[in-house]
């Protein structure tokens, strides 16, 4: 990410990423699927119930290998804004950057 021209913060946990994105403006989150202690739809839910308000809240994009039927929608219903499969390529990394209005991300 600092590569492309990005700032990037980076947690190793779900309640972590909650926690960042409440003492700090983002405006992109890419949240990992599996994480300890609260996963990532998990956390992305708390973020979206904590800011409601889609302008006051970072997009938030999940990150994941699961491929299966059923998990993009559950994205979807939860509020998430993008679902991105893994292994991500660079290309399609920097097209999402670049539609964030600034370079504050949160990994």
């Amino acid at each position: 990410l600092h590569k492309l021209g990005h700032s990037a913060d980076a947690v190793d946990d779900g309640v972590k990423a909650v926690q960042a994105v409440m003492s700090k403006h983002y405006d992109l989150v890419l949240m990992d699927w599996m994480m300890p202690q609260m996963d990532g739809l998990t956390a992305s839910q708390e973020i979206i119930r904590i800011l409601p308000r889609q302008s006051e809240r970072p997009q938030i994009a999940m990150l994941t290998a699961h491929v299966s039927p059923g998990h993009r929608e559950m994205c979807e219903a939860a509020g998430v804004d993008m679902y991105i499969t893994k292994p991500v390529r660079m290309q399609e990394l920097d097209a999402l950057c670049r539609s964030c209005p600034s370079k504050s991300l949160m990994t």
